[in-house]
């Protein structure tokens, strides 16, 4: 710099190992899903080093996701099996140091089994990371006493990266898999878990982790697909004027037993979502209010993309005096396949008072 200072850091560039390429391709719809009714998958990987891969080294799982949470804790189910089924670098690594001599998989040997290290060390109230600590220092140093006379036998010689592969592989033998594994083709029934709530998110995760080539160590890619359920809450929107958010409260409206959100419609209010998959959709229905008290009812515009067109259904939002009985709108949509943007435009009968509130979006198949 100008005061003849200088420093300087060093980043460790790899070449060589391609990474994988893993895509998770449905037939169908593939926004939404409809309890009950099959999917059809298939799960494409490729990967430039390691040349043709056979279906049983994809890890592929389904796990249902309720309101409200987040994808963290599927990422991390599908984590186990995808150590088990692409043989984790850490059995490799097993495989080519003295551990077998001394241990198997399941049953007794001259140490005890991988199966029975792993319930020990994932029955103790710790975190992830410090059962791997433990094991790592374990294999490297050696020891007795935990399982007996006999020592286990020290291996300075392995890495903390190698070593800790090792313990990944051993613990995840017993850790319990919350996701369903699926083969990497097939057919599939979502249905909604035995008591989990409605109205969540199916994910279907697929990843391969490769041989590693050129000296370079394995990499892992992911895939996922995410369906929704086929009622979507108006307040998803992907863009919004001249309307806003509203939670309604069992304050607000006497007989209700939770709080939900609404769309209050302003004269000339468009609503936009984006990226809605039509594919298979018979009709959809949407569910709005008019009351009195509040709003004065209006029309409505359906386009898809772009407003540039004519709207391709028009309906009326009726008032009522009752503020706990909806409009519930049918609209035919099987001409329209293929993803697209949903755009509503409103208009109120009524300058002085909103058109209405929007809830719901209900799409039912064809």
């Amino acid at each position: 710099d100008q005061s003849g200072e200088s420093n300087s850091t060093t980043v460790k560039i790899f070449a060589g190992n391609t990474p994988p390429i893993v895509d998770v391709k449905l037939s169908g719809n593939q926004n939404f899903y409809f309890p009950g009714q099959a999917i059809n998958y298939e799960v494409m990987a490729k990967d430039a080093e390691d040349g043709a891969i056979a279906d049983e080294k994809i890890a592929l799982s389904v796990e249902y996701l309720e309101m409200g949470h987040d994808l963290t804790s599927i990422a991390q189910g599908h984590m186990a099996l995808s150590h088990i089924k692409t043989a984790a670098p850490g059995m490799d690594a097993m495989a080519k140091s003295d551990c077998l001599s001394c241990h198997k998989v399941d049953g007794k040997s001259v140490g005890p089994s991988y199966t029975d290290i792993s319930k020990k060390y994932m029955a103790e109230d710790k975190r992830r990371s410090q059962k791997i600590g433990y094991l790592v220092t374990k294999i490297q140093n050696g020891g007795g006493g935990v399982w007996g006379e006999t020592a286990m036998a020290a291996h300075p010689d392995l890495s903390p990266k190698v070593a800790a592969e090792m313990a990944e592989y051993i613990l995840g033998l017993t850790e319990e898999k919350k996701s369903i594994e699926l083969p990497a083709k097939g057919e599939y029934v979502l249905k909604v878990p035995e008591g989990k709530n409605p109205g969540g998110k199916f994910v279907l995760m697929a990843s391969y982790t490769d041989k590693g080539a050129n000296g370079i160590e394995s990499l892992r890619t992911f895939s996922n697909v995410i369906l929704r359920d086929a009622s979507m809450a108006a307040v998803d929107f992907a863009e919004v004027e001249n309307a806003s958010k509203f939670t309604v409260t069992p304050d607000l409206m006497p007989g209700i037993t939770e709080e939900f959100d609404i769309v209050v419609l302003n004269e000339d209010a468009i609503v936009t979502y984006d990226n809605l998959d039509f594919t298979g959709i018979g009709s959809m229905v949407m569910t709005c209010s008019a009351p009195t008290e509040f709003t004065g009812g209006g029309t409505f515009e359906l386009f898809l993309d772009n407003t540039n067109g004519k709207p391709f259904f028009t309906g009326e939002i009726k008032s009522t005096e009752n503020p706990t009985i909806p409009n519930n709108i049918m609209i035919p949509v099987s001409e329209i396949s293929g993803q697209h943007s949903l755009i509503a435009k409103f208009k109120s009968k009524e300058a002085a008072k909103p058109v209405g509130t929007l809830m719901n979006w209900t799409f039912m198949p064809g």
